[in-house]
């Protein structure tokens, strides 16, 4: 490596061969490395310094510069075994950039779950030509998803969305207005109003009324449950009324009104 230290390996045998330090404390000090706890490792300093001037017969001043290469080292340092698996990464993930652009975008976007990432993959990609598009509610899916070369926000990238919700969402798309929505989807509170806030319907309504409406909505919806629940009691009760005549052997009621009370 052209004399720079870059993997965790080439300070251990640095360590050992220049300073004379056993293996065993080697890998003690690898770990206090990686973990960037210099005071762990500090102790070792004037054994390398005294070791190193006669192995590598050297000045006092060469063997230091080594040992100030080395506490630097532990400032950002790989093993062998990572850097090469980032390296072999790396290069994919620059071929997929240059040739599939847009789906290079969409598959990073899908596996990153912090914002200010997301945000940043977001500016980068509209710098290369792909927007990046909030979220539609017949175009998302539950992830970030392609469509029609553009890439759009998924359901479940909301916060008070989850898969479930979303896999909801997705299952009765397309919706052909915010009535077929909540036919459809129902009065779940949590998820309409974030839906709402964020406009993903393309009803000509401002966000205000399309709220005002589903509140509207669901006191409706609550009264014809009511209403129904209303009508089951009557007709248990009524069924029950029959039950107990027809035991006692009542002749004289009607099978007409029987039938009529049932509907």
């Amino acid at each position: 490596t052209y004399s720079v230290m870059i993997f965790q390996e080439q300070v251990m045998q640095i360590l050992n061969k220049v300073g004379n330090i056993p293996l065993i404390h080697c890998e003690k000090v690898r770990k206090a490395i990686s973990k960037k706890r210099i005071d762990e490792f500090i102790k070792y300093k004037e054994m390398f310094l005294e070791n190193g001037q006669k192995n590598l017969g050297a000045d006092f001043e060469s063997v230091e510069n080594l040992w100030k290469q080395i506490e630097a080292f532990a400032e950002y340092g790989f093993n062998k075994s990572h850097a090469c698996a980032y390296t072999y990464i790396s290069s994919r993930l620059l071929w997929l950039k240059a040739h599939y652009l847009l789906e290079f975008y969409c598959a990073v976007l899908m596996c990153e779950k912090q914002e200010d990432k997301i945000k940043d993959y977001t500016g980068d990609a509209r710098e290369h030509g792909i927007e990046v598009l909030p979220v539609h509610i017949n175009k998302s899916g539950d992830n970030f998803r392609i469509v029609d070369d553009d890439i759009y926000f998924g359901f479940s990238n909301i916060k008070t969305i989850g898969k479930e919700v979303a896999k909801r969402i997705m299952d009765d798309q397309p919706y052909v207005s915010f009535v077929d929505f909540l036919e459809k989807f129902g009065t779940d509170l949590t998820p309409i109003k974030a839906l709402v806030s964020l406009g993903v319907f393309e009803d000509d309504y401002e966000r205000l009324t399309l709220y005002k409406y589903f509140e509207f909505y669901k006191k409706m919806v609550k009264k014809r449950k009511e209403r129904i629940k209303r009508v089951k009691e009557s007709l248990e009760r009524y069924q029950e009324e029959i039950k107990e005549l027809n035991e006692i052997g009542c002749s004289e009621i009607n099978s007409e009104d029987v039938e009529f009370w049932k509907k």
